[in-house]
């Protein structure tokens, strides 16, 4: 006898291994999330964002007050916390913070791209699970 084959069911059908990845990948979503909430604490005490637009209004912040500075500008560099709360800061002062705050981003992104990889890489459930 002929087995029925259904195409639509058998194409949406993923392997145990396949949604166990999609499980620990959402987990991982997850835990990024968090991480991008929670912010960056400076030795100071406050916390700054780590969205991407974050990251990127920092920088511009940063890049135009040293273009400030180059010019003679004293003026201090106006930044927020994540509570909204203003930090005056010069460029000696913002430089190190700045050293501080890229390194730090660049090891929770990568961090996170290596749990990512690992799923991927798993070819087991049991691996899978040990991570």
């Amino acid at each position: 006898q002929l087995k029925a084959v259904h195409p639509v069911s058998e194409i949406m059908s993923i392997s145990e291994l396949d949604q166990a990845k999609l499980n620990k990948l959402t987990e991982i979503d997850q835990d990024w999330k968090a991480t991008l909430n929670n912010g960056w604490q400076t030795p100071e005490g406050w916390s700054l964002g780590i969205h991407t637009d974050d990251v990127a209004l920092l920088n511009g912040a940063y890049s135009l007050a040293k273009e400030a500075a180059s010019l003679g500008s004293t003026d201090p560099i106006t930044i927020l916390d994540t509570e909204g709360e203003p930090h005056s800061l010069t460029v000696a002062e913002m430089t190190p913070l700045m050293l501080a705050y890229g390194q730090a981003r660049a090891q929770l992104s990568g961090a996170d791209a290596a749990r990512r990889k690992l799923v991927k890489d798993a070819t087991t459930l049991e691996e899978l699970n040990n991570l």
